[in-house]
């Protein structure tokens, strides 16, 4: 995935929670970091980190500093509730834009013959289905900024 792909499709998924991962982790930034995607770019996304605290990160494709992943659910999780919610919608073609803005991984349409096309965000490896707590215990980390 280019980071122009990787913008495109973190762009359908604004207020979610993003994890970032500091490949190079040093004393003075901590190795994750937690925040809500709060804006797009041509080659960044901005992260609302702490109260009032928000910071851009730059998505390089040559030795990248950081991983990104959206903190999304997998659609096994789709409650009767929120199916019911979503059919009595005015026009189907919300119902895609409604479970996303949810937090559900819903398959991505990058262009015509795209090979990631059909492809949920973490098949992709852009998405994690755990929490930030989960990904925290898993890490070892002791530090979460949300």
């Amino acid at each position: 995935m280019t980071a122009q792909e990787t913008i495109e499709i973190f762009s359908t998924y604004l207020n979610q929670t993003v994890w970032v991962r500091n490949k190079y982790e040093d004393a003075d930034e901590p190795g994750h970091r937690f925040g809500k995607l709060s804006g797009i770019q041509q080659n960044a996304i901005l992260l609302q980190l702490e109260e009032g605290k928000s910071a851009w990160f730059n998505l390089i494709e040559e030795d990248p500093c950081y991983e990104f992943r959206l903190l999304l659910k997998p659609c096994s999780r789709l409650s009767p509730e929120v199916v019911t919610v979503a059919n009595r919608l005015p026009v189907s073609n919300f119902i895609v834009p409604y479970y996303r803005s949810l937090g559900f991984d819903l398959p991505v349409f990058i262009r015509p013959g795209h090979p990631a096309n059909c492809r949920n965000v973490a098949e992709l490896g852009l998405a994690d289905y755990r929490s930030a707590e989960e990904i925290l215990r898993a890490q070892g980390a002791g530090i979460i900024t949300v």
